[in-house]
C-alpha cells in the first residue's frame, strides 16, 4: 500500500523521539511517542448480564496487538469515566460505572461484573498493550472543548478553538498557555496530542521543551506503526487523508472503522502485517463511498433510536 504523506516534510534526525523518558514514580519509557486515547466501541453490550457486560472481545485484543508492534512508549487506552461501580484502578480501559458510558461497546469494570474471565480478558490486553515494550495506561478523561454547552458554555481546553458542529453543541473554550498548564502539574511529564503531522514539527517541540512527549492519535489508526517507521527514518510525516478535517464527527467515525478493520485479525494472522485491511482514506474515490456509508449509517441510527433498538456504534466499512 502507497499511502499519501502530508507534503513539504523534511527528512531530519529523529534521535531526541528515541530517547528515553523517566517519570517521578520511577517509571520509563522507551521513546517519546503516547497512542493517544480513542474510543474503541468493540467490547460487549449486555447490560441485563453484568457478567457478560463490557467484555474485551478478540477485535479488543487484535487491535492492541496491532499496536503492540508500533514501538511506542507508552499506550493509553480509551476513556476511563468516574462512577461507583468500584475496580476504576484496574490498569486498562474501563468505565467504572457500567449505566454512564461514553458509548456503546466501551469495555467496563465494576464490581457486579468481576469474574475470572474478564480478569484473563484484561491480562491478554495488557500483555498485547506491553509486548514491544511499552508502558500500559490507564486514561483518566476530562472532555475539555468536546463539553456540551449546556453543561459548560467556556470550559477550560489545551486550546481556545472551538469545536464546530452542525448543531452548535459545543461552547467556545478557554485555552490554557503553557505558563498555566505547567505549574499546576510539577511533576508531571507532558505530552501534547493533535495538530503533529510532520517529524520536523515533532522533534522541534521537543528540542524547544514544548512538550517532553508526542502523542499519536487519528494518524496512528491509519497506520498502527508509525512510531516505528519514524525512528527507523523510513517517513518524514503522518499520512495525509482526504477528508474535510472541518468535520470532526465524520474523521472521528472513519478512525472508529479503521480500529473495527485493525481488529479482524492478530498480527499473526494477517501474515505479519498491521495494515491488513485498514482502510487507505488518502483515496478520494474511498472516501466519498465512506461519506455514503456515513449517510447510511446516521439514517439506521435515526430509525434504531426511535424504534427503541440499541443503535450501531461504528460503520463496518468494506
Amino acid at each position: 500500500m502507497s499511502l499519501k504523506r502530508f507534503p513539504n516534510a523534511e527528512i531530519v534526525p529523529t534521535e531526541i523521539l528515541g530517547e528515553e523518558l523517566k517519570f517521578p514514580n520511577g517509571r520509563t519509557a522507551q521513546n517519546r511517542f503516547l497512542k493517544a486515547a480513542m474510543t474503541e466501541r468493540l467490547s460487549t453490550y449486555s447490560p441485563e448480564d453484568p457478567k457478560k457486560h463490557g467484555l474485551p472481545t478478540e477485535h479488543i485484543l487484535n487491535i492492541y496487538d496491532k499496536w503492540g508492534h508500533g514501538q511506542f512508549g507508552m499506550t493509553l487506552t480509551a476513556k476511563c469515566i468516574g462512577g461507583s461501580g468500584g475496580l476504576c484502578i484496574f490498569y486498562f480501559l474501563c468505565n467504572c460505572s457500567r449505566t454512564n458510558l461514553e458509548a456503546i461497546g466501551n469495555a467496563i469494570i465494576f464490581k457486579e461484573g468481576d469474574s475470572s474471565e474478564r480478569r484473563f480478558l484484561y491480562t491478554q490486553w495488557a500483555q498485547k498493550m506491553k509486548q514491544d515494550g511499552s508502558l500500559a495506561i490507564v486514561q483518566l478523561s476530562h472532555a475539555g472543548r468536546q463539553t456540551p454547552i449546556y453543561v459548560n458554555p467556556h470550559p477550560w481546553s489545551a486550546s481556545d478553538v472551538q469545536l464546530k458542529t452542525s448543531d452548535n453543541q459545543y461552547g467556545k473554550p478557554i485555552g490554557l498557555t503553557l505558563e498555566q498548564i505547567r505549574p499546576v502539574f510539577k511533576n508531571t511529564v507532558v505530552y501534547l496530542t493533535g495538530g503533529f503531522r510532520t517529524v520536523g514539527a515533532m522533534v522541534d517541540a521537543i528540542q524547544r521543551d514544548t512538550t517532553q512527549g508526542i502523542g499519536l492519535g487519528r494518524p496512528v489508526t491509519a497506520e498502527p506503526d508509525l512510531p516505528k517507521k519514524i525512528l527507523n527514518g523510513t517517513v518524514p510525516s503522518a499520512v495525509k487523508d482526504e477528508f474535510n478535517q472541518n468535520e470532526m464527527g465524520k474523521t472521528i467515525m472513519a478512525s472508529c472503522s479503521q480500529i473495527e478493520q485493525m481488529g479482524r485479525k492478530s498480527v499473526e494472522g494477517a501474515g505479519g502485517d498491521v495494515m491488513d485491511q485498514i482502510s487507505d482514506f488518502t483515496d478520494g474515490n474511498l472516501v466519498a463511498k465512506y461519506d455514503e456509508a456515513v449517510v447510511e449509517f446516521m439514517r439506521e441510527m435515526k430509525e434504531a433510536v426511535t424504534a427503541g433498538r440499541t443503535p450501531k456504534s461504528i460503520i463496518v466499512f468494506n
